[in-house]
């Protein structure tokens, strides 16, 4: 399954925003009123995955509250709809005091970058978060994050899960107009995707 790039510019409204398509559409996720994700749907079996390479270019305001973020989404099985089991969060960048999930657990090198790990529950699922920050553009192979979560405990997920969604986007707590994803990809080989078109979730 291979997503081509694209993008959207936030202008201030989580319902008035610019959509930039390139090759194919994508899908546009909000949820919580105010964040913007793009974002690929489907079914993969973890212990199947070969790679999930990504990459993503981003623009930033000059001022504003928020965070810029990958949301990876694991599942017990193959079911896409409702609330995921666990939900793997890859921090680009992030303004203010706003901070992931849960707690700070140490740190570890993954995609050629040291990233705080974070874990924690949001309440509806188990959540494992990378903090990063001060990245526009980031480009990896998304696998070795899946295998990191899951190997934190069962609850995070085993290699008998499923990645459901590859997500991309921002969370603007204050302000953020200006807020772009310029273009953003994914390709995940193996694991016998079942949904290669991208859909409005």
């Amino acid at each position: 399954m291979v997503f081509p790039g694209a993008g959207f510019l936030y202008t201030g409204s989580p319902l008035l925003f610019v959509l930039t398509w390139v090759l194919l559409s994508v899908a546009l996720v909000l949820w919580w009123g105010m964040s913007l994700h793009l974002g690929i749907p489907g079914v993969w079996a973890l212990s199947a995955i070969g790679s999930a390479q990504t990459s993503v270019s981003l623009a930033y305001p000059g001022s504003g509250t928020y965070n810029a973020a990958y949301d990876i989404w694991l599942n017990a099985d193959r079911n896409v709809s409702g609330v995921q089991d666990t939900e793997i969060m890859i921090w680009l960048n992030h303004t203010g005091s706003i901070r992931p999930i849960g707690s700070k657990t140490g740190t570890v090198k993954l995609g050629g970058r040291t990233w705080s790990v974070w874990v924690g529950n949001n309440g509806a699922n188990n959540v494992v978060s990378y903090q990063g920050s001060g990245m526009a553009s980031f480009s990896a192979d998304l696998k070795p994050f899946i295998v990191d979560a899951i190997s934190r405990g069962s609850g995070f997920g085993t290699s008998a899960w499923y990645l459901t969604s590859i997500q991309m986007g921002f969370e603007p707590w204050i302000n953020g107009v200006g807020l772009a994803v310029n273009s953003f990809s994914a390709s995940v080989s193996g694991g016998g995707a079942t949904s290669i078109a991208p859909a409005l979730t």
